[in-house]
Parts: structure tokens; sequence; C-alpha cells
């Protein structure tokens, strides 16, 4: 085989051609999750798409990447719509199989999703004859709670990840002069391993310009007060953070910010991120959850309530075999906040096939896209300043097959014709 510009430039053509043909096959037919978000690296824009579900044979989570695609237009949501679509088309991907669809909280990326909205709502048809149903009123009264949060068409799910970063920026802008001067001198000091309090305090008698004497304190109690913050978004940089997972760690971060003591900066802090009294856990003293006990039984009165009593004649007959189920799951103990959820359906796939059907559907909608600002760090190695001039195709075929490396793996055997001799 000879290699050279132009021939390896078709060899990524063909390798990226036979990822998209087993991308098609694998999507079909299946409800999934779309991640969308662009970036911006040395003057050029891409797109970034992520598709996500949850896969029986592997029994987890699956991510792939099916579009890296350079923006040449103005970044509106009519023309990021039609961007999207574009590279759905290529998989022959319905617009009635994306389930939802993660952003930030950029206007034009809402603007996006709710034309995708307004798209597949054209597209279904809704029941008729809700008059008609024999489902009891409470029945169909928790059945119109749920399509609240997820509707018929596309459900937009704002990442949590960035929402988290605007609640902070929010707060920190109050106290920016003490960050700045902070942020001043670390940056000067960035090469300079174990800094330590000790270290800056024999350094400012030095440089003055490097002296921290006075922010010390401040510096303790903005630590103190964002600590509970920075681990819930570290937890959010794994492979998937289901919605659950998302609130779970959330709830714990709110919690934590209670037991710390208060200052004026770190009161502050706290009344960004604090529920409303109501919503706080009447059974903890204080307002504080002390214990991983405390904060189950806090999470079972907030959401352990019961479906509505029903004689058992009335279960046995009613017609819907999902609500007959969630009433039987309803009966059995709650479990407290450790709980593997994900291992319990895995339980239950035979004995409650609709339940599992929509549980893992539902635990597999992510919180985030952080994946595609993953697949954005690989764009950063590919797109190089000694690289700029690679074309759209080229740069899009090579983030492709960088970003779907298993399905590479598995298509390479047949990608050609191989000889032993060529090997």
């Amino acid at each position: 085989m000879n290699l050279n510009r132009s021939n390896i430039v078709c060899h990524l053509g063909a390798a990226a051609r036979k990822i998209r043909q087993e991308l098609t096959t694998i999507l079909k037919g299946k409800l999934l999750c779309l991640k969308i978000d662009y970036a911006t690296r040395l003057g050029r824009h891409i797109l970034g798409i992520n598709i996500q579900y949850y896969c029986e044979l592997q029994k987890d989570v699956v991510i792939y990447t099916i579009g890296m695609v350079e923006l040449n237009n103005r970044h509106t949501g009519k023309f990021l719509k039609t961007k999207i679509l574009e590279i759905l088309s290529q998989y022959e991907i319905l617009l009635q199989q994306i389930f939802t669809v993660t952003c930030d909280n950029g206007a034009n990326m809402i603007a996006v999703v709710k034309n995708l909205q307004s798209d597949a709502q054209v597209m279904f048809n809704p029941l008729e004859d809700e008059e008609n149903c024999s489902l009891p009123k409470h029945y169909l009264d928790l059945t119109e709670a749920i399509e609240k949060e997820f509707h018929q068409y596309i459900t937009l799910v704002r990442c949590a990840v960035h929402t988290m970063q605007l609640s902070v920026v929010d707060v920190v802008k109050t106290f920016d002069g003490e960050i700045r001067k902070c942020t001043a001198v670390s940056n000067n000091c960035r090469k300079i391993m174990y800094k330590t309090e000790d270290f800056f305090n024999e350094l400012g008698q030095q440089h003055s310009e490097l002296d921290l004497t006075e922010q010390w304190d401040f510096i303790k109690e903005y630590v103190a007060a964002f600590e509970p913050v920075y681990i819930s978004t570290k937890a959010m940089q794994a492979k998937h953070t289901s919605l659950n997972d998302f609130y779970l760690s959330w709830m714990k971060t709110i919690l934590k910010s209670f037991i710390i003591s208060t200052s004026e900066h770190i009161h502050l802090c706290k009344a960004k991120v604090q529920p409303s009294s109501s919503s706080l856990p009447s059974n903890a003293p204080n307002g504080t959850l002390n214990s991983s006990s405390d904060f189950d039984l806090y999470f079972t009165e907030l959401y352990g309530g019961s479906l509505p009593e029903q004689n058992a004649e009335e279960i046995q007959t009613s017609a819907n075999k999902i609500l007959r189920q969630l009433i039987s799951l309803d009966a059995e103990a709650h479990q407290n906040s450790h709980f593997d959820v994900w291992n319990f359906w895995l339980m239950r796939k035979s004995t409650h096939p609709e339940l599992y059907e929509v549980a893992t559907l539902l635990l597999s909608v992510p919180s985030n896209q952080v994946s595609v600002e993953r697949a954005f760090s690989a764009l950063g190695l590919v797109l190089s300043d000694k690289r700029t001039r690679m074309n759209d195709d080229t740069l899009e075929n090579i983030l492709l097959i960088k970003l779907n490396q298993p399905l590479l793996e598995k298509i390479l055997p047949d990608l050609y014709e191989w000889n032993k001799e060529d090997i």
C-alpha cells in the first residue's frame, strides 16, 4: 500500500464512511439522547454532537460521536438546527427517535432545541380519545404530571455543569477585587510546587506585589464555601451522570453548605445555593444533616410518598399493567441514597419488562454534555497551529475516527481485502 498525502485522505474517508454505516445500523430504531455544543479553535467554529443510549448487549450507557462539523455561518438557532438535522439524516436517524437534547444555557443553543421541538411536535399525533379513557382520575393526574417533565416531543435538558458554573460566577462577582488579587499572585507562581501559606508569607516579605497577608482569611473562607461545589463538579466528569445522580449530588452540596461555619462571605455563598426554608428537612436539627441515615430519611420524606391507595381488587383488575407494577413496587421498602438503581432494574427485567424499558431510558438521560467537551480536547490535538489549512471534510473524518475508536477496531478488518503480505 502506497502512503502519500492523497492516499491518506482517501483512507480516512473510507474509514469514516464505514464508521457511519456501522453507526447507522447500531442506532436504527432506538430512542436516543442527543448532546450538543460548539467550540472555537484557531478561528474555526466546530459543532460537536454526541449520541447516548442504554445498550442491552453491554448493559451500560454507550456514547458515540456522530458529528464534529465546521460552522461557516452565524450560529443562529435556525442554522444550527439545520446542521443537526443534516447530521442526523446521514445516520438515518428520525426526529421521532430523539428523546432529549442536552446543551448549555446559551440563547442560541436553547433556540436550537425549541426549533427541534417545534418540528417534532408537528410529526406527533397526540391521543384524542382521553374522554373515553377508562383509567381512574388520579392515574390520569399522575400521567399528566409525568408529561409535564417529559413531553410527547423532544425534552430540553440544560447542562448541569454549566448551570453550576454560572451559579459560582454569580457569587464570585461579589468578591471580584479579592479574587483578582489572589489570581494574579497565583499566576505569577504557577510553576512553583508546594505553594503553602508560609511560602507566600515569606515571598510577600520580599516582594510586596505578592503579599497575601490581608487575603488569607478570605482565601480560607472561599475554599471552605466552594469545596462542596468543587466536589460535585468533579463528580460530573464521570462517563455518565444521570439526572437523578446529579440531583442527589447537588442536594448533598447544598446540605454540606449548612455545616460550614458562618461568615460574611460564606453567608452570601450559601444564600445563592440553599433551597427555600420550606424544602429543608424537618427531621434534621437546626436544618443540618449530620449522617448518611439522616440524609436518606430526608429524601424518603421528600420523595418517598405513596401512590393513591387502592383496594386489592382494583389493583388486580386495572387495565394498565405499568400502573399495577408501580403500585406493587411502591409497597416495597424505600432504599438508601447509595442504592444501585441500575442493578435493581436489571434484576427486574423479566418481572417488570415495561417498567424496565422506561427506567433504563430515563436513567440514560445525560445531565450534562461533558463528553462533547472531551471531544473538543481531541480537536485541540488534531487542529494545531501547524495544520490550520486542513479542509473541513478531512478534519471531520479524523475526529470521527479518533472519537469512535472501538468502532474503528471493529470495522478495520473488513475495511479492505487485506492480504497477509500487506499487513
